[in-house]
């Protein structure tokens, strides 16, 4: 990341991410982690947080965005996730 390549990063994260987050659902059971995510008042912050890391993916892997975008949506993924 520092060494100005973010979008190797980027696609780690978020690739981690989403591994953690199925994996949480094996162990818990997929529609109870799905229902636990988007109960009333987590339903804005588990969107966020799932259209981040797909947004960040098709960025990186289709698009090579600017330095500035993936830092962008390294930060809300982050920001969703707390």
């Amino acid at each position: 990341l520092l060494a100005g390549h973010p979008s190797a990063f980027a696609l780690k994260l978020s690739c981690g991410n989403l591994l953690s987050t199925l994996s949480t659902g094996f162990v818990v059971g997929f529609r109870t982690q799905l229902r636990n995510m988007f109960e009333q008042h987590r339903a804005t912050c588990a969107t966020i947080y799932v259209s981040s890391i797909i947004c960040t993916m098709v960025l990186v892997l289709f698009l090579r965005p600017h330095t500035a975008v993936v830092v962008a949506c390294v930060a809300v993924q982050y920001a969703a996730m707390v």
